[in-house]
């Protein structure tokens, strides 16, 4: 069955670092009703998404992805065959986690072995997107490929590298360049959840819900997935849509550290040697033991008095027997005794004191209120108690949640949570497909500026002065085209003069060459130099010969950058030919640190 030919159909794929999955509407479904969006529904586990592992072959070929990798992997573990197949999870922090990123970078697979990351994010896009057009097979609807337009969700605090990534993976998943867009997760989080009606969200103290989205409201997005939480501040504007007002911000403290304190604690319960032997010849084991936690993690709530009971699989218990040692005894001579215990009847499970459980929380949910008491301090909220709507995967731990609204400094905050926290993202990468215009603006993270040349003046380091042709010139000068905080609409630009000439012949080879500008980034409002402290590349813009041959002998011309959008975009017009070409943007091999701004 076709569709309507001025049908679109949007495409959202959310790689997260727990789950993945894809989401979709057309066109026609947009215009009529809105959160008419589809999400695939996977088998074994959570329906809304499936696990982010990928499994390749010896030869590094794809075997599967999700589930179905899991449980493979699992198979050749129990018959000891998986040695020397890659099975890569949670592998989206990397791209947080690597100072530098390039198409070289690898990541480690379960057994520690490096294999490149490029590939493993290039195959997760690609197992993802062919099972959406499989399903359209199946729905027997017959979409051109160019009426899809596909949508890729990355957090809204990634690097310029970090993002390039995600784009490179995704066209060499064979997703065309000018049909792929990215969306900031909690941009498109609070696009679904302005939409939704009031008997779908949980909020806090019987509120109206949708007061909360009326023009001039401010509202406090917190997307809490497995890696991050990622914050972000919008404003509702009289047209219904939607300004950040401040710095997208968060940090690593995503559900996955939870993980990590549990497996801690679980080596200290059962002894480093056998939690080493665990990790190392029962991989299916330790899969099991970490799907059984992420169940529990959702499950336990603040006001639990009664034990978390968690089941060791089978291979733990093998290990313990080989030992000559009881499960029992173990827990018994450890340090947390007092805490743990196992029971006669269940001699296979770990009975652990509900506050010892919560406390695995206690360090991750301290880090995301402090951030967010830093956030309500920002002057962009003025006097008016903004809403904060929660969402992603950690955000449905009740620990959490309950954390947040009961924390002082948020008593008078309106907290919202869909009943479908985990899909909002997802659901609302759709709409944003379907209308990027509706996020108008967005602030500045840095002072952004290329690395340029002026007169030389009294006062400047003598170290800067360079001359050239009986004109004295003071080199790596920051030229400016935004500061930090800035409001920045989509698509508005900053332009600035260049020009250059040919005409001394050992430079003549280059006018077939594409021009270079270094682009710099800082948090300071004026720099002066692109070497001053906290300055730092961000990458390099390539400009091609706008008659796409050579460049005149000489040139003058307008560069324009663009950063209102979710991705960096620059253009330079020809002033002698007035034609305008797309400069393409590199920040590959460029190391970047997460720079704190400093508070407003």
């Amino acid at each position: 069955m076709a569709v309507p030919q001025d049908s679109t159909l949007v495409v959202a794929i959310d790689i997260g670092t727990t789950y993945s999955g894809y989401a979709f509407s057309f066109g026609h479904q947009y215009k009529s009703k809105p959160l008419n969006i589809t999400s695939h529904s996977w088998p074994d586990g959570p329906s809304y998404k499936t696990p982010t592992c990928v499994l390749l072959t010896s030869e590094k070929k794809f075997h599967s992805f999700g589930r179905e990798a899991e449980n493979k992997y699992i198979s050749l573990a129990e018959n000891e065959e998986h040695e020397d197949w890659y099975f890569v999870t949670r592998f989206k922090m990397l791209l947080m986690e690597k100072e530098e990123l390039d198409e070289q970078t690898l990541v480690e697979d379960m057994d520690k072995k490096p294999i490149s990351a490029l590939l493993v994010f290039t195959e997760a896009i690609k197992y993802l997107k062919n099972h959406l057009l499989n399903d359209l097979k199946k729905r027997n609807l017959d979409v051109p490929d160019n009426q899809i337009k596909w949508v890729l969700t990355v957090p809204a605090i990634w690097s310029d590298p970090a993002k390039q990534f995600m784009r490179t993976a995704a066209e060499q998943a064979d997703i065309p360049h000018s049909s792929l867009t990215l969306a900031y997760e909690p941009e498109a989080a609070a696009l679904y959840c302005r939409l939704l009606p009031i008997d779908t969200m949980k909020v806090a103290g019987g509120t109206n819900y949708l007061s909360c989205f009326e023009p001039g409201k401010k509202i406090i997005i917190v997307d809490l997935g497995g890696g991050t939480a990622d914050i972000s501040i919008n404003e509702v504007t009289k047209e219904h849509n939607l300004k950040t007002i401040d710095r997208a911000s968060g940090g690593d403290w995503g559900g996955t550290n939870i993980d990590k304190k549990y497996l801690k604690f679980l080596g200290e319960v059962l002894g480093n040697n056998i939690m080493e032997e665990i990790k190392r010849d029962y991989r299916s084991d330790l899969l099991e033991i970490q799907q059984d936690f992420e169940e529990q993690k959702r499950k336990v709530t603040p006001d639990r008095d009664h034990d978390v009971v968690i089941r060791m699989p089978g291979g733990v218990m093998e290990i313990i027997r080989n030992k000559k040692q009881k499960l029992a005894d173990i827990v018994e001579s450890s340090q947390h005794s007092g805490t743990v215990s196992v029971k006669e009847n269940q001699r296979d499970r770990l009975h652990i004191k509900a506050r010892i459980f919560i406390s695995f929380f206690k360090e991750t949910t301290q880090h995301i209120i402090s951030h967010l008491q830093q956030v309500l301090d920002s002057r962009h909220l003025g006097h008016i108690p903004p809403a904060m709507v929660m969402v992603g995967g950690f955000s449905e731990s009740v620990i959490v949640t309950d954390a947040i609204r009961n924390h002082e400094s948020f008593e008078n905050i309106k907290v919202i949570i869909p009943t479908e926290a985990r899909l909002a993202v997802l659901k609302g990468a759709v709409l944003f497909g379907h209308n990027p215009t509706v996020v108008i603006s967005r602030m500045a993270k840095y002072s952004y500026g290329i690395r340029s040349y002026r007169t030389f003046k009294k006062g400047d380091p003598d170290s800067k002065r360079l001359k050239e042709e009986g004109k004295e010139w003071c080199r790596d000068y920051f030229k400016k085209l935004f500061t930090i905080n800035q409001e920045v609409t989509v698509g508005e630009r900053s332009a600035v003069t260049i020009k250059d000439s040919y005409k001394d012949k050992n430079r003549q080879a280059k006018r077939t060459m594409k021009h270079t500008l270094d682009l710099y980034f800082t948090t300071e409002k004026d720099p002066n130099f692109i070497d001053e402290k906290g300055c730092m590349k961000l990458g390099q813009v390539q400009i091609p010969p706008p008659d796409g041959k050579e460049w005149p002998m000489e040139w003058t011309g307008d560069f324009e950058l663009e950063i209102g959008g979710t991705e960096i975009i620059g253009r330079f017009k020809d002033r002698i030919s007035g034609k305008t070409v797309i400069a393409s943007f590199n920040a590959f091999g460029v190391p970047f640190h997460y720079n704190t701004p400093k508070a407003m």
